[in-house]
């Protein structure tokens, strides 16, 4: 992601895909939610990053999502 002339980088999450649709939607409300509350940049990243990679482990595009499935998606990176 560049933002102000800065790049990060954020690798991948190893997730067994059910399916993508709605994690690209689920990128974005959660970069934006963690923006919106004055996060660095690559905290934002990684959280949006975690959450899309949780959803594409789900079925269907508004699977349900719990905080702590996040959590410790992020604690492997």
């Amino acid at each position: 992601m560049l933002y102000n002339n800065k790049f990060y980088h954020q690798p991948v999450f190893n997730v067994a895909v059910k399916d993508t649709v709605g994690s690209g939607d689920a990128f974005l409300a959660a970069y934006i939610s963690k923006r919106l509350k004055n996060y660095e940049e690559s905290e934002c990243l990684m959280f949006a990053c975690a959450v899309g990679a949780v959803n594409a482990s789900k079925n269907g595009g508004t699977a349900q999502i719990r905080d702590q499935e996040i959590v410790e998606l992020m604690r492997q990176a």
